[in-house]
């Protein structure tokens, strides 16, 4: 058997990638990589908001606990200010743009709540409902990207 040499000096039967076919290949597995660490980066940064949101209806929840375990007469279930829960529900854009303290202002009660690194503005407003019932609004507002983000929770007590 006689075996045939090509001017390039390679055999007829040898195999193999070229250059071009390996630089390919290495691009295509680039772009791949890239778009997994892109997708890493997202979720990375949607848990974080995620745990940021949980702290937030945890100060919530932890306060409307609190505020329907006590009876109808207590202080902390007074419409302080008169005005039901006017304010509160949708508060002006001025207020948004001063953020906590204004809207802590605008409750009948407020508190600064810190959970982990993040400062928390707690907020309730109470009025009267039926039958001696209190209706409770209780709002917690934070600051993220130099936005104020807010969560509502609502009950009634009897």
């Amino acid at each position: 058997m006689k075996i045939f040499r090509s001017k390039t000096g390679m055999t007829e039967n040898e195999e193999g990638f070229t250059l071009l076919e390996v630089i390919l290949a290495i691009c295509i597995f680039t772009v791949g990589i890239m778009a997994v660490a892109s997708m890493q980066m997202s979720t990375i940064n949607l848990n974080s908001s995620a745990l940021v949101l949980t702290e937030a209806l945890n100060v919530a929840q932890d306060k409307m606990e609190e505020l329907i375990g006590l009876p109808v007469t207590d202080p902390q279930l007074d419409d302080v200010n008169g005005d039901g829960d006017a304010g509160l529900s949708n508060p002006t854009r001025a207020q948004l743009r001063a953020g906590g303290k204004v809207l802590l202002a605008a409750g009948d009660h407020g508190a600064m709540v810190s959970s982990g690194p993040r400062d928390f503005y707690l907020y309730w407003n109470t009025s009267q409902g039926l039958n001696n019932s209190r209706n409770i609004a209780v709002i917690v507002g934070w600051y993220d990207d130099g936005m104020m983000r807010r969560v509502d929770l609502r009950s009634i007590k009897f």
